[in-house]
């Protein structure tokens, strides 16, 4: 008898475009302690999840997530406790909560130089010539 699991998954899947440094902010609601989970990407490929107290997971590959000639996919994925980050399916930094993750909403913003993006959707073709 095989048992399955109940377990739902969340995907984001993010479209990067350009260079630089960005931040996607995953959004509690307010009554609970801890009201985000920041995941940041420097411009060196370094990545950390961190909430508003503490830096709760950090990943030093240098693996460029920004590209100024093509599109790069990110995707997030959340389980009840855990969320984990892909480059394609390269696995870039995991982190396993003690209580529920349970986001209503997120936020993207760049904090170095220019980065475009779009979220569960065909990036647009901005590479056209």
């Amino acid at each position: 008898k095989t048992q399955t699991s109940n377990t739902k998954v969340t995907e984001l899947k993010l479209n990067i475009f350009g260079s630089g440094a960005f931040v996607v902010m995953f959004i509690r609601m307010i009554e609970i302690r801890s009201t985000f989970l920041a995941v940041e990407i420097d411009g060196h490929g370094r990545v950390m999840i961190k909430d508003a107290s503490s830096v709760l997971a950090y990943s030093n590959r240098t693996l460029k997530f920004t590209n100024s000639s093509a599109w790069t996919s990110l995707n997030f994925l959340i389980t009840e406790k855990q969320i984990s980050l892909k480059s394609g399916e390269t696995p870039i930094i995991k982190y396993q909560s003690r209580s529920p993750l349970i986001f209503y909403f997120f936020t993207f913003s760049v904090s170095q130089d220019t980065v475009t993006w779009s979220a569960n959707c065909e990036p647009p073709d901005i590479t056209a010539k």
